[in-house]
């Protein structure tokens, strides 16, 4: 078994296509702690989606369906601001993911990850 399976999610109505999107079951993250090389992780995603020709929405499942990929969508939005705007506010973004995401960030763990891949 990998560390992430790679399938491809198909949206329909009525059958018809509406789009495929990708789902990455990151399975190398078994428990809260420790964290692993979020960046790392980050960068796989960016080659799938490159690899598959997708720029827009991917699908990530974790065991919690919360706690892991709460995370990692906080690293994912906060480094892409970054790199585009050039200054983001990471509390006000953690915040957001919170009210989207109930149940991530519940360990200082998840904090730290973020604070030290963004500093």
């Amino acid at each position: 078994v990998g560390i992430q399976e790679v399938l491809q999610l198909m949206i329909s109505v009525d059958n018809k296509e509406l789009m495929r999107v990708p789902l990455v079951n990151y399975r190398a993250w078994q428990s809260d702690i420790p964290v692993p090389d979020l960046g790392e992780f980050r960068q796989n995603v960016k080659e799938i989606e490159a690899r598959i020709g997708r720029s827009g929405t991917t699908v990530l499942v974790c065991p919690s369906g919360a706690t892991r990929c709460g995370t990692y969508a906080a690293v994912d939005v906060i480094l892409s601001r970054i790199s585009k705007e050039k200054r983001v506010g990471v509390k006000e973004t953690i915040e957001i993911i919170l009210g989207q995401r109930y149940g991530c960030f519940q360990l200082i763990e998840h904090y730290k990850t973020i604070h030290d891949i963004v500093h």
